[in-house]
């Protein structure tokens, strides 16, 4: 090679980079301490003149609240001797000597802050020789009342000295106060100044660190990323190499996780298919079960039918002829019991109506005549019906309808029947003094539904109860069974009747607040329904059902 000719470059590889000047590496090793260092220095410079200043105004402080209590001294050593001289009891002494020994500590306090000024020593010595005068004209009046010579003692405060003296004590403690002010109002501004200076300091130093910091950032960064270029350069065809045998593997892996995935998805189908064939098995199995049970119920039911309504209408019927007088007189307390027995039978017929109507229901086989019929004339009907119940607890009833004369599509009879059941929990389930009240509410001007609310002020139901009082023969707290209250199928066979006139009934409730019931009647556009409701029960089983003649 002749001398000056350009080395040799291997083809595809960087020439090696030069190295970092000792300019630059002093830079990136020196200058952020540097810079560091020197806001630390000056900001805790500015820290210390702070701190001097707070001193001072601190200093002011004190020497304010030591003439004021040198006042308030004063003011308790003139009221403690003026009551001693009036009322001559010892006991208003005490303010008078706790102020003597007070004004002492408060004029030494005085001296010791304010050795540093001496106008305000100038001051102190012109007040202590007033204070030690005045202090001995009220103490050679408390001597003369002690010992009996009221007038004299009067004689001297008549004088008006120890008032002069008090004037020109709190005249040289006003001046001191006056420049005390003074010397705070000029420490506050240093103290402030100072406070704004600590700041402006500690933000440019941070702002300096942060800049020697990025630019150190940028010259190390610059740098590694030219010698990561050069290793990158070194290694990318080795790079590629591995990239390829690296593909090559995971494409083997993933064919072999692929097989190992097909079968045991096949094992999981075959263990899925077995389980599924046990499952139907027990599901036929209580379907027939099911299907046996129901056929029970309906033969019971049928027998309870013909053998219990009989004997219970004619219970009736005797009760009747024997309150009639038809089998000789009776007396008050024979009606008494007759009418006992009376409420026992239509108790028990009830119970047995409901039972046949849920099944009934549950067969789809009751029919519905629905009508357009107005709301408040159904409501005008029905809420008569409890007043006596009403009058009997000492409750209130309130009807308000948005529109009486809004008209819904359902069966009058039925629509009784849910709104009186509805109507007889609230009285039975709210304490006396309670209220109850009956609105409604058109859900929109276009809505093809309007909602009826009856709703009490009683005991209400726990949140995780408001579905349950709708299953038969449930009795929750709120609905607990007593003697003859029923058997918890009113409100199972209100919601039935509801949804099978293409409504619905639920319940909002708060415990300790009240209970509201809410049923959804569909609004009438004419005197005929324009559409056939819902086909009711669609909720329902499929199962074959009870089948029960009444």
């Amino acid at each position: 090679m002749s001398e000056g000719a350009a080395p040799a470059v291997t083809p595809g590889v960087h020439p090696r980079r030069r190295p970092l000047s000792g300019a630059r590496r002093a830079l990136a090793s020196f200058g952020p301490a540097l810079a560091v260092l020197f806001v630390g220095i000056a900001t805790f410079d500015v820290i210390a003149r702070f701190r001097d200043s707070r001193g001072w105004v601190e200093h002011t402080r004190q020497v304010l609240a030591a003439a004021q209590d040198a006042r308030t001294a004063l003011l308790d050593i003139e009221t403690g001797q003026r009551g001693f001289l009036i009322a001559g009891e010892p006991t208003y002494l005490e303010p008078y000597h706790s102020g003597v020994r007070a004004l002492r500590e408060d004029t030494l306090r005085l001296r010791r802050l304010t050795s540093d000024n001496a106008a305000q020593q100038r001051r102190l010595d012109v007040l202590s020789p007033l204070l030690r005068e005045h202090q001995a004209l009220l103490d050679t009046s408390i001597a003369y009342q002690r010992a009996g010579h009221t007038l004299d003692a009067l004689a001297i405060v008549r004088r008006g000295r120890s008032k002069i003296l008090m004037d020109s004590a709190r005249t040289i403690l006003g001046a001191m106060d006056r420049e005390e002010h003074g010397l705070l109002d000029v420490r506050l501004a240093a103290e402030e100044g100072h406070a704004r200076l600590v700041t402006l300091v500690i933000i440019g130093g941070t702002l300096a660190a942060v800049v020697f910091g990025l630019l150190t950032n940028a010259l190390l960064t610059g740098y590694a990323t030219r010698q990561a270029d050069d290793a990158a350069a070194l290694e990318k065809q080795n790079t590629e190499l591995v990239k390829q045998r690296v593909t090559l593997e995971e494409q083997q892996r993933e064919l072999e996780s692929q097989a190992s995935e097909l079968e045991a998805a096949n094992e999981e189908l075959l263990e899925a298919n077995h389980s599924i064939e046990e499952q139907r098995a027990a599901a036929e199995a209580a379907r027939e079960e099911a299907l046996s049970a129901s056929r029970a119920k309906s033969e019971f039911l049928s027998a309870m039918s013909h053998e219990l309504r009989t004997p219970l209408n004619a219970i009736g019927g005797h009760v009747q002829l024997l309150e009639m007088g038809l089998h000789g007189p009776v007396s008050p307390a024979q009606r008494a019991t007759l009418a006992r027995v009376e409420r026992a039978q239509r108790h028990l017929l009830g119970l047995i109506n409901d039972i046949l109507n849920l099944a009934r229901i549950e067969r789809g086989k009751l029919e519905f005549d629905l009508r357009a019929i107005p709301l408040g004339d159904l409501i005008a009907d029905v809420a008569p019906m409890i007043e006596p119940q009403l009058g009997g607890k000492g409750l209130t009833q309130e009807v308000r309808l948005a529109d009486p004369s809004v008209r819904v599509l359902a069966d009058p009879d039925r629509t009784r029947q849910i709104v009186l059941n509805l109507l007889g929990n609230a009285v039975k389930f709210t304490d006396s003094g309670g209220r109850i009240s009956v609105d409604s509410l058109d859900v929109a001007g276009s809505s093809p539904m309007v909602q009826l609310r009856v709703h009490d002020t009683g005991r209400g139901i726990p949140p995780d109860q408001l579905e349950r009082i709708f299953d038969p023969f449930v009795q929750l707290d709120r609905f607990q069974a007593r003697p003859g209250e029923g058997t918890g199928l009113g409100l199972a066979i209100s919601r039935e009747l509801a949804r099978g006139m293409g409504g619905d009934l639920w319940a909002e409730s708060e415990v300790g607040v009240g209970s509201t019931f809410v049923l959804m009647l569909r609004r009438a556009d004419g005197d005929a329904p324009a559409t056939p409701p819902p086909a009711p029960y669609s909720h329902l089983s499929p199962e074959p059902r009870i089948d029960v003649t009444q």
